[in-house]
């Protein structure tokens, strides 16, 4: 069961004081836009919520409450944030080759005892479609409005599902070429496709669809026979090309 309905609502329930310890050893490898809030000095730990323009929101106290134990970056034994990093995707989603490559570089030179890869897939836009030369299209960007246009549930499943495929090819990748006695694939939340009338994920919702997540142990041994490219730049996406994935990903 996750603690969260959200990424944004995991992050700030996972990284917290009782794990500091924990948290110190850990080499977290991300795609996700709001573990980027963990580098923030004026952190809003509001944002994208219901309550954004409510009275709650734009009390000090009410923040001041909600952030007295929550960590930071500096609190990583490695924070590596890929969001803003360009890699030139048109469908303004970060390929999971990249972080899978990312977290192997970083697997077989940090003497960090956790390593955290956190990739966007599935959630959309379902870069699958394009990453197979298939015809992308507006239901693959915008696969909710889509479920509410036609009713095709099915449809809009099969897409999610081949999404998640799609990434886990590359969680293959990653486990051939690390070595982990102890390995966890799991999610922060899942995802709603009309219960209760609700798509997506939201944060507050308790809905088990949502909350409900896998959790696969496993183990990892590095081949050797995979050399990872160097995505990493010096260079950080503009605001404006963070507003585009932003709102591809339906946070704004």
């Amino acid at each position: 069961m996750s603690i969260a309905g959200t990424s944004k609502e995991w992050v700030d329930h996972t990284f917290t004081e009782k794990y500091q310890s924990e948290v110190a050893e850990t080499a977290y490898i991300t795609a996700n836009s709001f573990a980027e809030q963990l580098a923030e000095e004026d952190r809003d730990y509001l944002r994208y919520l219901e309550s954004e323009k409510s009275i709650a929101y734009k009390s000090d106290l009410f923040h001041k409450y909600l952030s007295r134990d929550k960590l930071n970056s500096d609190d990583f034994h490695t924070f590596t944030p890929l969001f803003k990093q360009i890699v030139g995707d048109p469908v303004d989603q970060l390929h999971p080759e990249v972080v899978t490559d990312v977290a192997i570089r970083t697997a077989r030179k940090s003497d960090a005892n956790r390593l955290l890869v956190h990739y966007m897939q599935p959630h959309k836009p379902y870069l699958y479609a394009y990453s197979q030369s298939e015809s992308y299209k507006d239901r693959h960007r915008r696969p909710f409005k889509y479920l509410r246009q036609t009713g095709n549930k099915h449809r809009v499943w099969q897409d999610y599902l081949d999404n998640l495929r799609f990434v886990l090819d590359h969680v293959e990748t990653l486990l051939s070429n690390t070595d982990a006695k102890k390995v966890v694939i799991t999610a922060d939340h899942g995802e709603m496709f009309g219960e209760l009338g609700m798509t997506g994920h939201k944060a507050g919702i308790i809905h088990p669809v949502l909350r409900w997540v896998p959790w696969c142990v496993t183990r990892a041994e590095d081949s050797g026979e995979y050399e990872p490219s160097e995505h990493l730049t010096d260079d950080q996406a503009t605001e404006k090309e963070v507003q585009n994935r932003l709102d591809a990903l339906g946070y704004t």
